[in-house]
């Protein structure tokens, strides 16, 4: 089975054709018995369009695919075999300059929103796919760690331009392409078969069709031109492709363009918070500046995702009477908080926006999520509170996309010995971690008591959304 993504290139709008089977041939077969075995490759693959490349040798490889589109796949076995010119005008095997790395290489090509990615084995595209910027980039780190040789190419020239080039020329450097991508591109079999000189059944019924539909367009009536159009419709396959083509030559401006087959959705990879970091380094200035309500009686502090309340008793130390908490009404108005005051006591709100570009897709999985966080290695020990519970994903019609799964977990901890200190050198662990590999993690809730002029104990509770 293969499919398409629409995409584009220098802003050129573009469909590519990817994970379409491939039939090597030998040249010197008989036309008759290398037609019936590309139509009985055709057939079984579910295919009505075909690109052929040539190896410079004794071999010829068949590409079918269900759509049209350009194949970027075909493009790149034809460089690495010394055919990048094109199917139709292969340039000499001689002069052509293909990769070093014969062997095996990872192919990467950014166009303006997307990443196509292709292995390369034997010569052979083994494994192609198209990803986001996000994900492209996780595959071209572990290829480049694995010691996998890269080729970047920019499909849009002057060093790519836009977000999924810039991310992949952090890793590796993008040159320009060695092919024209839009010389390889998927048309109707029937078309294919006769550049190459192979018969085809539809090509007995070309005549037929072809006077049949001059006659018609003479008579140039209403009711033969609706007939006309319709016929693609009704005939279907590759003879109403062909007949659309024909009819198309009469009437371009009138007949609508033949719907193909549906695309597959694209797959959105939905963005998740990766603030752990951040929200603990926050947490621990609350917790300094705390230090200056210990006078007033603070008992706990209070943090979620919208910001901090710190509260506390006007009763006095010996119980014998309520005291004014001077220092909450001196210092927290200037410092930007709201405080109330009751018979239970006092509190003070502090409001805390959401942290900006901190919503990521997530690259690591469930699997590495929780060897992580199980580890022995980090500062502040986390346990598996809830999950992992299944975030459903979302098709939509109207966008033609699936937002992929997750699976979201619940860690706890509670800290009890220099708290500020573990809470930052656990904040330093989480940042280094969401710069390589990224841990979405995010601080639900915390909630730290106070006795004896400091900080008893801290409960931590995260939220981990991930793939």
């Amino acid at each position: 089975m293969s499919y398409s993504v629409k995409d584009s290139i220098g802003g050129k709008r573009v469909q590519v054709t990817y994970g379409a089977a491939q039939l090597p041939l030998p040249l010197q077969s008989g036309r008759r018995r290398k037609s019936r075995v590309i139509r009985d490759h055709l057939a079984h693959n579910q295919s009505r369009y075909a690109l052929v490349v040539r190896s410079g040798g004794d071999l010829e490889y068949w590409w079918v695919a269900e759509s049209a589109g350009i194949s970027f796949a075909a493009a790149i076995q034809a460089w690495v075999l010394g055919t990048a010119g094109g199917p139709d005008k292969p340039e000499d095997p001689d002069e052509s300059e293909g990769p070093d790395a014969i062997g095996g290489f990872l192919a990467v090509i950014p166009m303006d929103t997307r990443v196509y990615l292709a292995e390369v084995a034997g010569g052979l595209v083994r494994n192609e796919r198209i990803l986001t910027p996000d994900r492209a980039e996780g595959d071209v780190a572990k290829a480049l760690g694995d010691g996998t040789v890269v080729y970047a190419f920019s499909a849009s020239g002057s060093g790519g331009t836009g977000r999924a080039a810039e991310t992949i020329a952090r890793h590796v450097a993008l040159d320009e392409l060695p092919f024209d991508p839009v010389a390889w591109r998927y048309r109707p079999s029937w078309q294919v078969f006769a550049g190459q000189g192979l018969p085809h059944p539809v090509h007995a019924w070309a005549g037929i069709l072809f006077a049949v539909v001059i006659g018609l367009a003479a008579v140039s009536g209403p009711a033969a031109k609706q007939a006309l159009q319709n016929l693609p419709g009704v005939v279907g396959g590759v003879m109403g492709d062909m007949i659309a083509g024909i009819v198309d030559r009469w009437w371009p401006k009138d007949v609508p363009v033949p719907i193909g087959p549906a695309e597959p959705p694209v797959e959105v990879v939905p963005s998740v918070a990766h603030t752990a970091a951040a929200d603990l380094e926050r947490l621990a200035r609350y917790l300094v500046l705390a230090e200056s309500l210990y006078g007033d009686g603070l008992r706990d502090v209070k943090v979620d995702r919208t910001g901090a309340v710190y509260a506390g008793s006007t009763l006095d130390a010996g119980l014998r009477s309520s005291t004014w908490p001077s220092r909450v009404v001196s210092i927290w108005p200037d410092a930007g908080g709201e405080w109330s005051l009751d018979h239970s006591g006092w509190t003070v709100r502090v409001s805390h926006g959401p942290d900006p570009e901190t919503d990521r897709p997530p690259a690591m999985g469930s699997g590495e999520i929780l060897r992580t966080m199980m580890g022995t290695s980090m500062p502040v020990s986390f346990r598996l509170d809830a999950g992992p519970e299944e975030l459903p994903g979302r098709h939509d019609q109207s966008e033609n996309t699936v937002t992929l799964a997750l699976n979201r977990t619940t860690w706890t901890a509670t800290v009890a010995t220099g708290i500020v200190g573990a809470l930052l050198d656990q904040a330093a662990f989480f940042s280094l971690h969401e710069r390589d590999a990224g841990i979405p993690a995010a601080l639900d809730h915390a909630e730290c008591s106070f006795q004896d002029w400091k900080v008893q104990s801290c409960s931590l509770r995260l939220e981990i959304n991930s793939l």
